[in-house]
């Protein structure tokens, strides 16, 4: 006995081997078994009654000249400076809630119908739900309401109350008149015969519809832009994006007609000027003729005006221009203008008065565009006015310097031409004044000239205008789910079903400290062990 005692004190520790670990939780596999089964059952369930979520996509090209775009110089056109920041420019535009509204209020997304099921429900396209929610007059158009309508053949109810009301019958309820009209859909196909409706005001729906649409860059340095949209109705979800890309069309065909309708308001001023200038010079010129009976002045003078022809071309040409330039600071000058386009296609060469005339116009723009979604004392909007108030007179004192500018070269050729005309000593007196007459008559026949020449190419660009958007790919999806996503679920569902029990199991040992076998007292001390006795958990031995 004492050499067996020292025996087992000089051996040395034991471990527990696979084997004794496998043996010791393999009276656990069946609550593992049955935990994983549970767990799995559980994200059955979640996907059989979950409602699936699609994904719809499509892509737009976006071309050059967007006017949301700056006009950038030929060195950005040429090495594509600017391109990066205009296609972000674009996609949020697409992302403005401005844009979002034209979808909301095309579509008539402010009214929502939901097929109330047992367990999930389904969104429904307003053409095909089985009935017509007509608001007829709002308390409060800024709070959002809905309705739950229980259908029924001849009558329907509202919620929980026992109330029938009949199919067109005027409804008061919470602040809110409407009816309600069956259509010839029928409850055929539908889950249940519950239909809630739901109204939002314009601002929270467009708000939040911007915030659902997805948009981005389709390949990194490209012109193509990317719109995506989950929904759980993937005809809702394409009607949405479609229209997206035809409001986005049809923004742009609005702005630049907006441009060149403007462009045209401001020739017709200029016209109506020029126009009564131009007839009162013709007359002058032909009182003077008849008073002082000069009737062929270019045959009478042509060798001795000869001299100075060149002289007052020179002249009328740099008359013509002083002529513009002071139309455009009338113009600018005028309140009335002080948010209106100024038009780039006037022969203006000046490059700091392009550039300028350039920010000024995208100014107004912005804030044209701003007002369609904020009111006009906003801080935004100020700022703008602020920006567009400044530039404007930046512009009315460059228009000034150019002004003096041109006065002086117009100074120096009249005076060139009078010490030419005082070389003409032969010429009556008649002829000299009937040339001054009829000079002034031909500088407005010829800006008139031009002025008409300028409207008829702007109507031409008006009427030839194009999208710079192409659709590239109309709306639609793969008819995949992206959400419950099935793989992802059951993996979780998996790992859970087996480390929570591992976890109980590990907790119970970490916290159990009793001596289950002589490994444990082995492990522990150096007690020697003498024997062991069986213990049997029945009730007979």
């Amino acid at each position: 006995m004492s050499e067996d005692i020292l025996r087992n004190q000089d051996t040395a520790k034991q471990s527990v081997t696979p084997r004794e670990h496998f043996m010791r939780y393999m009276r656990f596999l069946p609550w593992v078994t049955i935990s994983v089964a549970i767990c799995l059952l559980l994200a059955y369930v979640k996907i059989r009654y979950e409602v699936p979520i699609y994904e719809v996509k499509s892509k737009l090209l976006v071309t050059k000249n967007s006017p949301y775009a700056g006009s950038g110089e030929k060195f950005d056109d040429i090495f594509g400076v600017q391109n990066q920041t205009r296609i972000n420019d674009e996609i949020e535009v697409i992302r403005s809630r401005s844009m979002a509204a034209r979808v909301v209020k095309k579509l008539g997304l402010q009214t929502t119908y939901v097929n109330k099921g047992k367990i999930k429900s389904t969104h429904l396209q307003p053409s095909d739900a089985p009935l017509i929610f007509e608001t007829l007059h709002l308390d409060d158009s800024t709070a959002a309401y809905g309705f739950l309508i229980n259908m029924g053949d001849t009558y329907y109810t509202i919620g929980e109350l026992p109330q029938k009301y009949s199919y067109g019958q005027i409804v008061n309820k919470n602040g809110v008149g409407f009816r309600v009209l069956k259509n010839e859909r029928g409850l055929r196909g539908f889950a249940t015969n519950v239909f809630e409706v739901s109204w939002l005001p314009l601002e929270k729906a467009a708000s939040s519809l911007s915030g659902s649409i997805n948009v981005s860059l389709a390949t990194e340095g490209t012109n193509m832009i990317a719109l995506s949209y989950r929904t759980d109705n993937i005809s809702i979800g394409s009607s949405i994006i479609n229209e997206y890309m035809a409001q986005y069309q049809a923004s742009t065909l609005e702005d630049k007609r907006e441009t060149a309708e403007s462009t045209l308001r401001f020739i017709d001023d200029q016209l109506r000027s020029v126009q009564k200038d131009l007839g009162g010079a013709e007359q002058n010129l032909q009182n003077y003729r008849e008073e002082n009976q000069v009737f062929n002045p270019e045959l009478q003078g042509q060798m001795m005006f000869d001299e100075i022809s060149q002289t007052r071309k020179e002249l009328s040409a740099q008359q013509v221009n002083l002529r513009v330039t002071e139309f455009l600071i009338n113009y600018l000058s005028d309140e009335k203008n002080t948010y209106k386009k100024v038009s780039l296609s006037l022969g203006i060469e000046e490059p700091a008065l392009l550039q300028l005339i350039g920010e000024f116009n995208r100014l107004q723009l912005e804030r044209e565009t701003a007002l369609k979604t904020v009111p006009s004392g906003h801080p935004t909007i100020k700022n703008l006015e602020s920006a567009i108030e400044r530039i404007r007179a930046d512009l009315v004192e460059a228009l000034q310097n150019v002004k003096k500018t041109q006065a002086m070269l117009l100074n120096d050729l009249t005076q060139k031409n009078k010490v030419a005309e005082g070389r003409i000593t032969s010429i009556p007196l008649k002829e000299r004044r009937g040339n001054e007459v009829e000079r002034q008559q031909v500088i407005l026949r010829e800006l008139y000239q031009y002025l008409l020449q300028k409207k008829l190419e702007t109507s031409i660009a008006s009427a030839s205008t194009i999208s710079n958007i192409k659709v590239m790919e109309s709306a639609m999806s793969n008819g995949m789910q992206v959400s419950p996503n099935k793989r992802s679920i059951y993996i979780i569902a998996f790992l859970v079903g087996v480390g929570l029990p591992a976890a109980i199991i590990f907790l119970i040992d970490y916290l159990n400290d009793k001596v289950k076998n002589r490994i444990d007292i082995q492990n522990l001390t150096d007690t020697p062990i003498l024997g062991e006795i069986g213990h049997s958990a029945e009730g007979d031995t």
